[in-house]
């Protein structure tokens, strides 16, 4: 694994990569993540000695962390896509966590011949599971927020998890600029018109579930998309930081989705 830097419009973008065979691997963070959290991605097995990159969106871990840039999900899948392009990538599996997810099926949705499959790891389709991002937007501005960051940090300092730990780490290195603008984007883009969008897609769609995380999809949601061909799996003994508490597993689980 290196690790390197690409320069997009909104600056730099860091990525993990590893180099391979077959069609490239990408991965696609959550709310106040970073690529890091994909780290056991690199060298497992299961994943069959595919290229792998891992980003950084910009705001988060080793990117830049521009004043002036939206942070909406639908800019962040066009910086994707600029990366992809740098590295010139022509057609990729992605693999999304959480926000990650609504920014890879964005990413689908504008650019679906690039995408020849989709892995999301409990993405925000509704709002009901956008827990932290509720928090946040519960500050009412961005400035109310970025005032009280010391107090929204403190919620997240007794990390009981490998995944919880990794996060508010993560979280400590991100700006309150960032995370309010990333926590509005995921309310304007968690509508019923998005969630049909995505029912569209053309290339085949999985849905990871952490078997203990409090991501719940409701029946009719599950139901829906499963008639829609969409394939779903369960990462056991994993919450929904699904990729640090169980990773052996949720590795697994991907490279069985992702086969041929």
């Amino acid at each position: 694994m290196r690790e390197q830097d690409v320069q997009v419009e909104t600056g730099k973008v860091h990525l993990r990569i590893q180099e391979g065979a077959g069609t490239p691997v990408v991965f696609l963070h959550g709310l106040g993540a970073s690529g890091h959290d994909f780290r056991d991605a690199f060298g497992a097995p299961e994943l069959g000695g595919r290229p792998l990159v891992a980003l950084d969106l910009p705001g988060y871990g080793k990117s830049g962390r521009p004043q002036g840039f939206s942070y909406d999900l639908k800019d962040q899948a066009e910086i994707l896509d600029q990366v992809l392009g740098a590295l010139d990538m022509d057609q990729v599996d992605l693999v999304a966590h959480s926000m990650g997810g609504m920014a890879a099926i964005w990413f689908a949705r504008l650019h679906p011949e690039k995408v020849r499959r989709l892995v999301l790891a409990e993405p925000n389709l509704d709002l009901a599971n956008a827990q932290i991002s509720a928090r946040i937007r519960g500050y009412g501005s961005e400035r109310a927020f970025a005032e009280g960051y010391r107090e929204f940090l403190d919620r997240f300092d007794k990390p009981e998890k490998p995944s919880a730990y990794g996060f508010y780490r993560t979280l400590l290195e991100t700006e309150p600029h960032v995370l309010f603008r990333s926590a509005q984007s995921i309310k304007t883009h968690s509508t019923e018109a998005f969630y049909r969008e995505f029912l569209e897609l053309p290339m085949p769609v999985a849905f990871l579930q952490g078997e203990k995380s409090w991501h719940r999809l409701e029946e009719g949601m599950r139901r829906e998309m499963e008639e829609k061909g969409v394939r779903f799996a369960t990462v056991p003994y994993a919450g929904h930081g699904m990729m640090g508490d169980n990773p052996r597993e949720f590795y697994r689980v991907v490279g069985m989705l992702l086969e041929p």
